[in-house]
This record gives structure tokens, C-alpha cells and sequence, in this order.
């Protein structure tokens, strides 16, 4: 499952969610290196750097 913002408010809570209904793989995206963290710590597996120039590698 993809979660676009995933350090927001609403999304981070999806990414949680999706993680309780058995999502096999969530994941974020997010710009700042302390929003990714945020992401990673509230459920996503990987993170998308909206700002890389390289956006197809997920960390």
C-alpha cells in the first residue's frame, strides 16, 4: 500500500492501519529526513524522499 505525506496526521494513522488489516507492504512518502523517520516509526516498511531526484528508490 502506497501512503502519500506519510508523516502526517491522517496518513500515518492509515499506515497504521493498513499494517493492523494485514497489508504485506506499506509504503510512505514524505520529504524531510524527520518526517521519513516519523513514517518508518508509525508503520511504513519504506519511505519514498519526495525531494530526491532519484524518487523510484524507496529507503
Amino acid at each position: 500500500m502506497l501512503v502519500h505525506a506519510a508523516a502526517g496526521g491522517v496518513s500515518h494513522i492509515a499506515a497504521q492501519l493498513a499494517r493492523a488489516a494485514g497489508a504485506g507492504q506499506v509504503t510512505g512518502t514524505a520529504g524531510a529526513g524527520a518526517k521519513r523517520e516519523l513514517a518508518r516509526a508509525t508503520g511504513a516498511d519504506a519511505v519514498v524522499d519526495l525531494r530526491s531526484p532519484h524518487r523510484a528508490a524507496a529507503t
